[in-house]
């Protein structure tokens, strides 16, 4: 599934498919496991930060915004949510 915001946006695969225990670490208190969940279940994704700069999005979560990483978290459960129900995506 891809979801686009602006000039970000985020192809994610397989959510759906994970048990929920591990789907929580993206909302836990560690940045590290949150951070790598999301990773796990992106596909690709590209994040400008406010300069237009490109944001390593695998490498270096603290270089995106607040927002970014809120919004990329959401895709996250939308995915888990969309691809359940449609099974083809």
């Amino acid at each position: 599934m891809r979801y686009e915001r602006k000039k970000d946006w985020v192809e994610i695969s397989g959510a759906a498919d994970r048990p929920m225990r591990e789907l929580l670490l993206i909302d836990g208190e560690s940045m590290d496991a949150a951070h790598n969940m999301a990773v796990e279940v992106t596909k690709d994704a590209h994040f400008e930060d406010r300069h237009g700069n490109e944001v390593d999005w695998r490498g270096n979560v603290f270089g995106l915004s607040v927002r970014q990483w809120n919004w990329w978290k959401a895709q996250v459960w939308a995915a888990a949510k969309d691809e359940k129900i449609d099974p083809e995506a």
